[in-house]
């Protein structure tokens, strides 16, 4: 697997009884998922760099339309959008609550934003995507 930036974001369970076992991984625009447990068996060390580096060859195949960047709206509009998307389509909400839900979340990016100026060009890009409202 290339180097490239790396971030961990750690979730607490809000259920004690059923804590989260899946890793979400953006990369290269897109949103992957896997689950750490193999019929309640731990994955090895070497098994999970196996999901992230088929994870790695697959984001390759094409680049996403990098939703994770809406999150970097402030607070209110990122909420504002976040509920337009559940309510257009379940598969949204389901996708989204999979996502606040991961014991952890990786983000392998080779490409990121110089400066505020392309953030802000990638957010307006995917407002027109989503139809949303500036």
């Amino acid at each position: 697997m290339e180097m490239r930036k790396v971030f961990l974001y750690f979730v607490v369970s809000e259920d004690e009884q059923l804590p989260p076992t899946h890793v979400v991984v953006f990369s290269n625009g897109r949103i992957f998922t896997f689950d750490l447990y193999d019929s309640k068996r731990l994955l090895t060390p070497n098994e999970i760099r196996e999901k992230l580096d088929e994870i790695s060859q697959l984001s390759q195949t094409a680049r996403g339309i990098g939703l994770g960047a809406l999150t970097a709206l402030p607070r209110d509009d990122w909420a504002e959008i976040r509920q337009h998307l559940c309510r257009i389509n379940e598969e949204n909400r389901t996708n989204l609550n999979l996502i606040e839900t991961a014991l952890l979340v990786y983000a392998f990016e080779s490409e990121n934003a110089n400066d505020l100026t392309e953030v802000e060009i990638l957010i307006t890009d995917l407002r027109r995507y989503i139809h949303i409202r500036s």
